[in-house]
């Protein structure tokens, strides 16, 4: 799934809106740059939230004072990992692994989304939907530019325009498909980091824990406001130092 997500977005710019739009004229060249980037900038966000640790507890890690662990506390030690389970990690069954603030473990990117690349799957979230958006709005323009002018420069001949029809409804479906499968996820990660709710916690039934919205996004992107926000790069700051 992981590769297929990746593949997917590749073969959309490079044989699809390249093929079909960049023929309109030169504004179509500046389109097809910003799908580039796009897709890079997804493609970037995927193999950050793939290769990044997520937040793996270590078996004979020690953690903070506020986050001392005893045997006695069932709810606090996995017995699974045999190590201590600081609060508000939970142990994934693929991965085998107890992670720091898990939110879920998810097989598009092949891994589990958790403290420390949560930032990266919310960009490869953000990215992917504006890719699709884009995508699906640029195909139906050049069907509707191509169906009200007969032959018009960039439009082409019977047979090639059957196969940029197959090739056009092909991917305006899976445009469609990915967008709504990235809106889905994407609301769901705003809406944990508006109530500090993971999607385990979710899950199970448990309360948020009522920080400020402002805060739990600082701790997921970074602790100042800037360009990296934008970026799949490692969140600066006090928070960053947490994830060294």
């Amino acid at each position: 799934c992981a590769a297929l997500s990746a593949l997917l977005l590749l073969v959309g710019s490079l044989f699809g809106v390249c093929r079909i739009v960049a023929p309109l004229g030169s504004w179509a060249n500046g389109f097809v740059v910003s799908q580039f980037l796009l897709c890079a900038l997804a493609v970037w966000s995927h193999l950050a939230t793939l290769l990044c640790n997520p937040g793996y507890v270590l078996p004979d890690e020690i953690v903070d004072g506020d986050e001392v662990l005893e045997r006695g506390d069932p709810s606090r030690w996995c017995y699974k990992c045999q190590g201590p389970k600081p609060r508000r990690a939970h142990h994934c069954s693929t991965c085998q692994r107890c992670v720091r603030r898990m939110d879920h473990h998810c097989p598009w990117v092949n891994t589990c989304v958790g403290e420390r690349n949560q930032k990266f799957f919310l960009l490869f979230l953000i990215y992917t939907l504006l890719y699709c958006i884009s995508t699906a709005a640029a195909l139906i323009w050049r069907w509707r530019f191509c169906m009200s002018h007969p032959r018009p420069e960039g439009c082409p001949r019977i047979v090639e325009f059957v196969m940029v029809i197959i090739v056009g409804a092909t991917l305006l479906v899976l445009a469609v498909v990915f967008g709504i499968f990235a809106a889905v996820m994407l609301w769901g990660q705003v809406d944990g980091i508006w109530c500090d709710q993971t999607g385990i916690e979710a899950l199970k039934g448990e309360d948020g824990w009522a920080r400020p919205p402002q805060a739990v996004l600082r701790e997921v992107m970074g602790a100042t406001p800037s360009w990296r926000w934008l970026l799949p790069m490692r969140p600066a700051g006090k928070v960053a130092s947490r994830l060294v």
